[in-house]
């Protein structure tokens, strides 16, 4: 009983921290793709489709 509750939390742990790094990853990435945006417009360079 105690090594299964031992192994659940484990899991929860390993789970948030799984969902904490994909949180940060993607607000990285945003971040690059607004910097990218705004650096073509303000360069005048033509938007890629």
């Amino acid at each position: 009983m105690l090594c299964a509750q031992a192994a659940d939390v484990r899991e929860a742990g390993k789970r948030r921290l799984l969902e904490a790094g994909g949180r940060k990853e993607i607000a990285m990435m945003v971040a690059i793709v607004s910097a990218s945006l705004s650096n073509i417009r303000s360069t005048g360079a033509p938007a890629r489709a």
